[in-house]
């Protein structure tokens, strides 16, 4: 990904609770537990809330907010833009659209 952490390294969002992760945190790539084909990179404890609760995609999302345990605010998947902005560290207008063009073709 085209965003990094202090050190230099890629990071990657998790599709469920949102967070961004470090480039030697393990995920899986799971887009049946995300719901969505082409994003399924999804965190450890996300996974282990889908085990438990055999929820998937919204429903995941929801539950994984109200526990509160993962420090998420929002219950809506992450889009492509607020992927693109929390990935960018905060751009945003024609700043942000420019990101997306040239990292993910989007126009």
């Amino acid at each position: 990904m085209p965003h990094f952490d202090e050190d230099g390294n890629d990071t990657w969002i998790c599709q469920i609770c949102g967070q961004i992760q470090k480039h030697n945190a393990s995920y899986t790539w799971a887009p049946e537990i995300t719901g969505h084909t082409s994003a399924g990179a999804t965190c450890g404890k996300c996974v282990e809330v889908h085990k438990e609760t055999q929820l998937i995609g919204d429903a995941l999302r929801a539950r994984v907010s109200r526990t509160g345990g993962l420090n998420i605010e929002r219950e809506a998947p992450i889009s492509l833009y607020e992927h693109c902005r929390i990935e960018s560290g905060g751009l945003t207008g024609q700043a942000l659209q420019n990101y997306i063009n040239r990292y993910y073709g989007h126009g």
